[in-house]
Parts: structure tokens; sequence; C-alpha cells
């Protein structure tokens, strides 16, 4: 869920559908913005760091839990919104088999939740470890490592990447968006 201008809370509550409910500050429900959407399949590269990834944690809790992984990734894995209200939608195909050159991709939506366009956001950087963070002011920052940092955060870092997939030092690079 994300803050968008004049109160206003995007949600997608779903992870199985490309849904994006829009509520009003009083906490009803002004839209929901939809496209069709085929849910993308998990590699074993990425069941494997998933599951490596509850297996420390189970490691690390005072009681036992079970856990299934599920094959797809959630249709919607991140939600932007500009200061004109413009939404940016990081989905689960957006880091993936893009044309070279291209960092991420996000569909865009008007203040009014019709489609506009896809975004192709081209950097330098690898979306399986690196993250972009969009700031009020139009700018994007591009964080080399910062899927890493989040799943160091958790004790996990060791069993998630191998020795292969380790970095180096945080680089954080300042962008501004330009047509």
């Amino acid at each position: 869920a994300t803050l968008g201008p004049a109160g206003r809370v995007y949600c997608a509550r779903s992870r199985d559908s490309y849904a994006i409910e829009v509520f009003r500050p009083d906490g009803s429900c002004e839209r929901i913005i939809e496209r069709a959407y085929e849910s993308r399949e998990r590699d074993p590269d990425e069941l494997r760091r998933w599951n490596a990834l509850f297996e420390v944690q189970a490691r690390n809790l005072p009681f036992d839990i079970t856990w299934e992984v599920d094959a797809t990734e959630p249709d919607i894995a991140e939600l932007n919104v500009a200061q004109d209200g413009t939404l940016w939608v990081q989905h689960s195909r957006s880091g993936r088999d893009q044309p070279p050159g291209v960092f991420m991709s996000y569909d865009t939506f008007d203040p009014d939740g019709r489609y506009r366009q896809e975004v192709r956001i081209t950097a330098t950087g690898d979306p399986d470890q690196d993250g972009l963070i969009f700031l009020d002011d139009g700018r994007v920052l591009l964080v080399e490592g910062l899927v890493l940092a989040r799943l160091t955060a958790t004790g996990s870092q060791g069993a998630v990447f191998g020795e292969e997939d380790e970095s180096g030092p945080m680089v954080v690079r300042c962008c501004r968006l330009v047509d």
C-alpha cells in the first residue's frame, strides 16, 4: 500500500490479481484499477531463495513453523504515486526479460485510474539485487544492493544469496525521471 495525494490510499490486497483499490481519507473505496494479467511463475532459483529465507527464520524461532512457497510471484510488487496523481505499478514482470539497458518497467495510470503506458527505466543494475526508491520531488534513487540489505536485516543474507551473489558496498545514485 502507498499514500497518494489528498490522503488517498492505494492498496493491492490480493496477490493473485492485478487490482489496486483506491481509498478516500474516510476509508470508502473510490475505485478499483484493474488490468488483465497472467501471474508469473517463479523459477527454481527464486523458489530456492524463498525456501532458504524461511529455513533461516525457522531456525531462529523458539517454536516450529511450516511454510509453503507459492509457485507464482505476487502480480503487483510495488506501488508509487507521483505528486500529480500518476500511479506507477511495478508488477511481477517489471524486472524480468527486459530489453538490453532496461532496468525496470512500470505500468502507469492517470489520476482517474486510466492506463497510460508502460514506462521503461534505463539504468545499469540488477533488479534481483538493486532497487528503485521514488522520492516525492520527482527524483528516483537507484540503490545498488538494496535487496541484499533488506534480506540482511532479517539475518538471512547468506542462505538466500550464495557467495557468488554477494555484492560490494551499497551505492546510491540519485536520478531524475525524464521523457
